[in-house]
């Protein structure tokens, strides 16, 4: 069965509480977001236990097909479509305005996914309420601030890879 339609199970095999698991549901309509926060709200409660061991562990106890899992991994791993000079640098605001432009909805995902803090994520957003790319740029600004040293152009492409926007976006960047 898909992921999306168990994330109640699923969140009950994070160890999430149910009134968490219910307010998730109420404020989020659609099921492959409720999926995300559960994540999210697993990640910000475990810490460094948030691990894809662990997270195997938990779609096991759900009954939830882990291979899905695997397959991130791979595509992680795979090769980059950026120039290899380019890779270890950090992009400048000039990258991720362009970058920014590009990205549609998936910035808050994107965010979460640069550890970017949750309760920034929100500032951010109502801070930018009906500006999506401002909200993107700030969001991918606020993570090139924190990070530091692993604010690379490589480790945003992971980013992106895994939240399923196409790292070609950082390649345009460039030119």
């Amino acid at each position: 069965m898909k992921i999306e339609y168990k994330s109640v199970i699923l969140g009950e095999a994070l160890g999430l509480s149910m009134a968490d698991i219910e307010q998730i549901r109420n404020v989020y309509p659609h099921t492959a977001t409720q999926c995300l926060m559960i994540f999210v709200k697993w990640k910000l409660q475990t810490g460094d236990d948030a691990n894809f061991r662990n997270l195997e562990m938990a779609f096991n106890r759900a009954d939830i097909d882990a291979d899905i899992l695997q397959s991130v991994n791979k595509t992680v791993d795979t090769v980059s479509c950026l120039p290899p000079d380019m890779l270890n640098m950090q992009p400048e605001d000039k990258h991720l305005n362009q970058i920014s432009s590009r990205v549609e909805t998936e910035h808050v995902h994107l965010g979460v996914e640069l550890e970017v803090p949750w309760a920034r994520i929100e500032q951010i957003i109502a801070e930018n309420v009906v500006d999506v790319h401002r909200q993107c740029f700030e969001i991918m600004k606020e993570w090139r601030q924190r990070m530091v040293r692993q604010a690379t152009f490589r480790n945003l492409e992971k980013a992106f890879i895994c939240v399923g926007i196409n790292p070609d976006i950082l390649k345009q960047s460039l030119k």
